[in-house]
């Protein structure tokens, strides 16, 4: 019995190499014409990326010649809210199954045994992989420490953004800002009832030798001191303010602090000075 290669999927024809006519979905390689199920590479027509398909799955679109995530973004926006919480109920029952849960934790299981192994699987988008995160995450600390107008756009977006509850309030100057805790309030009424000036979060520090970015709650500049909010530590924000208090003034401020601070306690016995 002779062998029989295995079959093998042809590499996509590149983008510069075919002609596509999109209006009769007719896609032309060196004079042929493609057949439906031959893949090509294509321009998304909303946001210029370059996407694989083939002449049938574009025939079957809603939203022909656009990538995957703007053809899903595009329907999804032609749902009713009553279609979208359809969709987001079928979804959850999908993932309620036993296969589907068996299936979860057994991946999970082989992650936390082995992470390089899932980290080195094909399934992980790429935005996920540690190399391609630590590279993303260097070219946003150049830009916010490079780039002034993109630093304020972003503190002011990740501030709208912030996780937790959002409490407006008005600083002594009069500029309306968000605090992301009770904890910050209760600070930021104290500082305005014993008469100081102060700042919220006015400025990111670089921290060389994490090499990573850091922004204090509080500046208070008749101290010269930097105030941090906490109502519990994480292992890399502690690290961060241990390197940012050897070049700072500094006062870190807990709940039990805070409460002491109402109760006639003074400020500068907080503060740590360099």
């Amino acid at each position: 019995m002779a062998y029989k290669l295995p079959y093998t999927i042809p590499n996509p024809v590149p983008f510069n190499d075919c002609t596509i006519e999109r209006d009769t979905f007719k896609v032309y390689y060196r004079g042929r014409l493609l057949s439906k199920k031959r893949r090509f590479e294509y321009k998304c027509s909303q946001c210029d990326s370059i996407s694989i398909s083939s002449r049938g799955n574009q025939m079957n679109r809603k939203f022909p010649w656009t990538c995957d995530s703007c053809c899903r973004k595009s329907e999804w926006a032609t749902f009713t809210r009553e279609e979208r919480q359809q969709r987001q109920k079928k979804t959850i029952d999908h993932n309620r199954q036993k296969h589907i849960r068996e299936r979860n934790s057994k991946m999970m299981k082989h992650q936390w045994q082995d992470p390089d192994s899932y980290w080195n699987t094909t399934h992980i988008p790429p935005m996920l992989k540690p190399k391609v995160r630590e590279k993303m995450s260097q070219i946003m600390k150049n830009k916010l420490m490079n780039d002034k107008d993109f630093r304020i756009e972003f503190l002011e977006r990740m501030k709208n953004n912030a996780r937790g509850t959002l409490i407006k309030f008005q600083e002594p100057k009069g500029k309306l800002i968000i605090l992301r805790s009770t904890y910050e309030l209760r600070v930021a009424t104290y500082l305005n009832e014993q008469g100081l000036d102060w700042q919220y979060e006015p400025k990111t520090f670089y921290i060389e030798s994490l090499n990573k970015t850091y922004t204090p709650d509080f500046y208070v500049p008749q101290f010269d001191v930097w105030i941090e909010v906490k109502g519990f530590w994480q292992n890399q924000s502690e690290s961060k303010w241990n390197e940012f208090c050897k070049t700072h003034n500094n006062a870190l401020l807990f709940k039990c602090d805070i409460e002491n601070l109402e109760n006639g306690a003074s400020l500068e016995d907080q503060i740590n000075y360099i």
